[in-house]
Parts: C-alpha cells; sequence; structure tokens
C-alpha cells in the first residue's frame, strides 16, 4: 500500500513524461480574490448573526413583560380566591 502511495506521489511531483511542471502563476493572482471572497462571506454571516441576535433580545424583552404580565394576573386571582 505505502508502495502504490510512493509511487503516484513520485508522478504527481515529477509528471508522466518525467519533467517537473512549471508552477501555475495564476495561482498567486487568484488568491486575493479567494481571501476578498471569503471575508466577504464572513462579514455577511456577521450581519446576520447580529441582526439575529438583535431579533432574539426583542423576543426576550417581550417575553419577560409578558411573564410579569401574567404573574400579576395570577397574584391577582390568588388574592381574589382568598377573599
Amino acid at each position: 500500500m505505502a508502495a502504490v502511495e510512493s509511487e503516484e506521489d513520485s508522478l504527481n511531483v515529477t509528471g508522466t513524461s518525467g519533467i517537473s511542471e512549471e508552477p501555475n502563476l495564476l495561482e498567486p493572482k487568484k488568491m486575493p480574490i479567494d481571501v476578498q471572497i471569503s471575508v466577504s462571506n464572513i462579514l455577511r454571516e456577521q450581519k446576520n448573526i447580529t441582526t439575529e441576535t438583535a431579533l432574539l433580545k426583542e423576543t426576550i424583552q417581550s417575553n419577560e413583560k409578558e411573564v410579569r404580565q401574567l404573574k400579576v394576573k395570577l397574584s391577582k386571582l390568588l388574592l381574589n380566591s382568598k377573599l
């Protein structure tokens, strides 16, 4: 198994003709574009998370207000039932 892998590796390095291939000069030029795309995606995700966080905060505040109102109603009902 290791012999097969090393044979494949040597073929990849030297190619099938035995001559090593020249490095692709376009790859370094593409890297900044790929980085910009990645940064853009991260910023978009961060904006979405920020928006979702704000919505969750609003929902929590609304739920807390509703719980307080229900507690007041329950307290009133309990007081009226004792009388």
